[in-house]
């Protein structure tokens, strides 16, 4: 597949998502490859980050073939209800948030000690 000749046709907001929409255009006939911030994406990445979106890209010949293929599965799984009863899911906390959480709450908390370490001996004079 020349990567010059390559153009977007769906950007999937999960790694399964990808894949389903991969496996749709793979049975069209249609070439398709996978990219995730600018690296192609390979089985057993270890370095996936959350909330990373997925970039399906085909030849400029099968775009429109493309889409049609993907908006015929999208009717498809709409009119058999698969995503009925599916929540949008929440945003999960990265690590980094709970630790820079945690940090903030320990400051916080030797803050308050330190107030009452001040305040209690002029209490109890």
């Amino acid at each position: 597949m020349d990567e010059h000749d390559l153009v977007l046709v769906y950007e999937a907001s999960s790694e399964v998502e990808s894949v389903i929409y991969r496996t749709v255009l793979q049975e069209a006939g249609i070439d398709v490859t996978i990219t995730r911030g600018g690296r192609p994406m390979v089985p057993g990445d270890v370095f996936r980050t959350q909330g990373a979106h997925y970039l399906l890209l085909v030849q400029s010949k099968d775009a429109e073939q493309a889409r049609q293929a993907i908006t015929e599965h999208q009717a498809a799984a709409g009119a058999t209800g698969e995503n009925e009863g599916e929540e949008e899911p929440v945003p999960a906390f990265s690590s980094r948030r709970w630790v820079l959480l945690r940090i903030v709450i320990a400051a916080v908390a030797v803050v308050l000690v330190l107030i009452l370490i001040s305040v209690i001996p002029q209490l109890l004079r």
